[in-house]
């Protein structure tokens, strides 16, 4: 397994936009001029001026309830992603893709609009349909339950 870069070296970010003839000077200037042109300089100075009130619009948002809940949902959220398997993610996104695009082109069919109940009976005998609605009844089923113990914690 390869190692993780902890550094990048500060011309292999650069690339181009900085040659070795510049000076620090001159990469400085280039760098001041292009803020000043993206109005990112006069952003920056008035928010310096005005940091203050500014604080404390910010800290009064945060300090309300429905920001405070959400700031512990999200970590929440961020820890409970954090503990699934690692391919997870990406298995899961590319069954949806094919997913929709079989419902997509199913959409379409000229019997899209019907449907007896001996062809629902048949599409259950469909491998990928019974994997499909397994896996879906198992996440209902642990769903469930971990309702149903929250219930009875009185959460």
């Amino acid at each position: 397994m390869a190692k993780p870069i902890r550094e990048v070296p500060l011309r292999a970010m650069a690339g181009n936009a900085v040659s070795r003839r510049d000076t620090a000077e001159e990469n400085l200037e280039a760098i001041l001029d292009a803020l000043q042109e993206a109005g990112v300089l006069r952003f920056v100075r008035a928010l310096l001026e005005q940091r203050q009130p500014i604080a404390e619009q910010v800290m009064a948002k945060m300090d309300t309830d429905p920001t405070k809940r959400g700031i512990k949902n999200a970590i929440t959220l961020a820890m409970g992603l954090g503990s699934l398997p690692e391919d997870f993610g990406p298995r899961v996104m590319q069954a949806l893709q094919h997913g929709m695009k079989r419902a997509e082109s199913a959409s379409h069919a000229p019997d899209a609009d019907k449907m007896s109940i001996w062809q629902l009976m048949g599409m259950l005998k469909d491998p990928d349909v019974a994997r499909a609605i397994h896996y879906l009844m198992g996440f209902l089923e642990g769903l469930g339950k971990a309702l149903g113990s929250e219930e009875s914690h009185g959460y």
